[in-house]
């Protein structure tokens, strides 16, 4: 077997290995965003359409986020 096939293996792995805990760090992020979310409507008791409003601007804020770490 090639030292350099080996060592693209490892890598392939490794890479794998940081994907998964990615994924997993963003879900568990994302799941906490929504339920502090899903609290603060709670509480301040909004109506359907301030609910919408509100969970609109966190997508857009979220989405935004999202293009300044990819730039």
């Amino acid at each position: 077997m090639d030292m350099t096939q080996l060592k693209g293996e490892t890598l392939l792995q490794v890479l794998n290995q940081v994907r998964s805990e990615t994924k997993h760090d963003l879900c568990h992020f994302f799941n906490l965003r929504l339920q502090q979310i899903g609290s603060y409507i709670l509480i301040q008791q909004l109506s359907p359409s301030e609910a919408n409003e509100l969970l609109c601007q966190e997508a857009e804020k979220l989405r935004y986020q999202n293009y300044e770490t990819e730039a």
